[in-house]
């Protein structure tokens, strides 16, 4: 009886968990969307944690909404930070939301992929430190790439 009374419990409070959460959040239209956005595409290009930060002050699911955004229509933010080398940005992201270092874009490509392609070492240091599971992505043709193009680029820069 007791075990019921908990679980009953466990899941009131996770559901005035989420109306909080949710009377809380504020409501944007298409065109504040498409403009934070665009913002946050721009942080990312940048490598702006500052800008990063007050977006998800101004908007705390931005980075669960990025799928949805025309300028990500590819890519996430980690993408975008891990193929342009900035490496405090990939931190901000993977602190906020380290399910981003698994995410793939159109090519089947994952931020590791990106990173290690253009030899951001420390930044694939940082994706692996988060999620090794990365290593075993294919892609966009089927092959297993990946796992190669980090050894040799680590080879490059050791």
């Amino acid at each position: 009886m007791d075990l019921i009374v908990e679980v009953e419990y466990m899941y009131t409070m996770r559901q005035i968990n989420y109306s909080i959460v949710f009377r809380n959040h504020k409501h944007f239209d298409m065109n504040e969307r498409e403009d934070m956005g665009r913002r946050l595409y721009e942080a990312c290009l940048s490598g702006s944690v500052p800008a990063l930060d007050a977006l998800i002050e101004k908007d705390q699911l931005i980075l669960d909404r990025v799928s949805s955004l025309a300028c990500f229509s590819d890519d996430t933010p980690l993408h975008v930070a891990a193929l342009r080398g900035h490496l405090d940005l990939t931190k901000a992201l993977l602190a906020r939301k380290p399910k981003l270092a698994t995410e793939i874009d159109s090519l089947r490509c994952s931020p590791l992929h990106l990173a290690s392609a253009e030899g951001h070492v420390e930044i694939v240091r940082e994706l692996l430190r988060v999620n090794t599971d990365v290593c075993i992505a294919c892609d966009q043709d089927g092959i297993l790439l990946f796992c190669f193009r980090i050894v040799y680029n680590l080879y490059l820069f050791f």
